[in-house]
């Protein structure tokens, strides 16, 4: 380019009037907002990547990346609590959903909705078992389930234990305010009983069981008009759980060993037939029957015990007495049985001085005899009773019940009684 091209440009440009640089401030001020500006786009690129990453993070951890490694270093959950010691025989939700429908869960014992023990009104006559457990189930609704259990370091233990809180139970039996003894259900025998508990509401039916070395109490509160059709079966999950648990019940004895003495009936057991006052007295020596006394030359068995039960009414009463026999072998208490069927049938009338009995065989099975007596005399009432022969393999108990001024007891109640000394005896006598 000619250096006369470039010095006309400069002449030309000098003669352009120029504007003022600007002051120390002004320049202070451009820079602050240049600042600012700066500062401003910063942040928004920053929330941007902020939301790219969560955005991804999302869906990175979707396919299981983010979520994995965290995993790796997270505290994993704490696991449930699993049941211990007697605590493993307690019903659970899944129990109680076999027999009653809903969705079942746990409860806190910390709030007990309701007390599970019936004591009656003698205070505490539990004692001091070597373990206990507690457990409440709910469905959301007004009906509840609870299941207590207090375990003993035998069974006689466990067995004392629970004739003593039957015995308070019929010590308060009708009082306001206190639970009473409950028949009819099914199940009910020597090592189960059943009761309510009324007041306050709602209302309360329990089962109350003796398995070996625990005493089982299965409670069932609803509403008044409940019908609590469940609780047998109840019990009966209840009973298989504990008898599979910690403190189940030893092994039967053979028959060799078993305590005769122990498979008499009980006052407890009679009170689950008939409440009240049960006494008992060592019964006197001879046959509680004998038709036409043809028994007397039987052979012996290897042991015997027996024992008279009484209860008092306003208007007479209820007798039943029980007697108990060991043989050398299931077939000779067998043969023992036929003796019996012989001589009822041998002597449909006995005489005796002035006053004449009847004999009639109500039921005729393999393993039990019943037989319907009526004693009577010339100007005097007949006097009826019921006797019950019942075998259970070496074993064979004989049992007659009797009423005073309430007439007849019927059949019906002579075999309730039998079926509690047939229970009781083959409780004893290792029957399956």
């Amino acid at each position: 380019m000619p250096d006369h091209y470039l010095d006309d440009r400069l002449a030309s440009l000098r003669g352009l009037t120029t504007a003022p640089l600007p002051g120390a401030a002004a320049a202070r001020a451009r820079g602050e907002q240049r600042t600012h500006r700066t500062r401003a786009a910063l942040t928004g690129v920053a929330a941007v990547v902020a939301v790219l990453a969560v955005s991804v993070g999302s869906a990175v951890g979707g396919l299981g990346g983010d979520d994995r490694v965290r995993g790796l270093t997270a505290s994993p959950p704490p696991a449930p609590a699993v049941p211990e010691g007697l605590a493993v025989s307690l019903l659970d939700a899944q129990d109680v959903g076999q027999v009653r429908d809903g969705a079942w869960s746990s409860r806190s014992t910390e709030d007990a909705p309701f007390t599970v023990l019936p004591e009656g009104c003698s205070g505490d006559v539990l004692g001091e078992p070597v373990e206990t457990a507690l457990g409440y189930l709910d469905n959301g609704t007004s009906r509840q389930v609870a299941h207590q259990l207090t375990a003993w370091p035998s069974e006689d233990e466990a067995r004392a234990a629970f004739g003593r809180l039957i015995d308070a139970i019929e010590a308060c039996s009708g009082e306001p305010g206190f639970p009473s003894l409950l028949g009819g259900l099914a199940g009910e025998g020597p090592d189960r009983v059943y009761g309510e508990w009324s007041v306050p509401p709602p209302y309360l039916r329990f089962a109350m069981e003796v398995v070996g070395g625990t005493v089982s109490v299965v409670a069932d509160r609803g509403g008044a008009f409940a019908t609590y059709d469940e609780l047998p079966q109840l019990a009966d999950l209840a009973a298989q759980k504990v008898a599979g648990g910690p403190y189940a019940a030893p092994p039967q004895p053979s028959a060799d060993d078993w305590d005769v003495g122990s498979a008499v009936l009980t006052p407890a057991e009679a009170s689950t037939v008939e409440p009240g006052d049960w006494t008992a007295e060592p019964l006197v020596d001879g046959r509680v029957l004998d038709p036409c006394q043809t028994l007397a030359g039987a052979p012996s068995p290897e042991d015997g015990s027996g024992e008279s039960l009484r209860v008092q009414r306003e208007t007479g009463g209820t007798a039943v007495d029980t007697q108990v026999a060991r043989y050398a072998s299931p077939e000779e208490a067998a043969a023992e049985l036929e003796r019996y069927r012989s001589a009822v049938r041998g002597c449909p009338v006995e005489t005796r001085g002035i006053g004449t009995t009847t004999y009639e065989v109500l039921t005729d099975a393999a393993d039990r005899l019943v037989v319907r007596e009526v004693a009577g005399c010339s100007g005097c009432l007949p006097f009826p009773s019921y006797s019950v022969v019942a075998q259970v393999d070496a074993g064979l108990v004989v049992l007659r019940v009797a009423v005073g001024e309430d007439g007849d007891p019927g059949p019906e109640l002579a075999e309730r009684y039998a079926a509690l000394a047939q229970d009781r005896l083959a409780l004893v006598a290792g029957s399956d």
